[in-house]
């Protein structure tokens, strides 16, 4: 670069630079999945509705985008499904429950969107290889 400087071709440093610097954001935007706006507003309405059963094609309809798009973006960034996603902040949000306030597992597992103890026993499980009252 300083010697396509010294030599006076000014225009053409600047070309170089400007060629790094597209470079250097495009390596940034692929680093950082967050700069996806519309995967960051699914993943907001997914924190709204964590205590609730919810179906991916309703997420997706209030989102804007179709089912199979929403997909395509989860696995691009997180490397897993929607769904498995969600289990994962659900099970996220019950080991915290569980490790920092003195709620029944039972009223936990109502609160992150589980019908009953014996769902929360197995999500915990699956992504955690223990259960409920290993956590506490």
């Amino acid at each position: 670069m300083e010697t396509v400087i010294a030599a006076g071709h000014t225009a053409k440093a600047s070309a170089i630079l400007w060629t790094l610097l597209w470079e250097l954001h495009d390596r940034s935007a692929r680093q950082n999945p967050m700069n996806d706006p519309i995967l960051e507003r699914a993943k907001q309405w997914v924190e709204l509705h964590l205590d609730q059963q919810f179906h991916i094609t309703e997420l997706a309809k209030s989102i804007g985008i179709s089912q199979a798009y929403l997909g395509r973006l989860f696995r691009k960034h997180h490397q897993c499904s929607i769904i498995s996603y969600v289990q994962t902040r659900r099970a996220q949000r019950a080991r915290h429950l569980l490790e920092h306030t003195t709620q029944p597992a039972k009223v936990i597992a109502s609160q992150i969107g589980l019908p009953d103890l014996q769902r929360l026993n197995k999500l915990l499980r699956q992504v955690y290889g223990h259960g409920p009252r290993w956590f506490r």
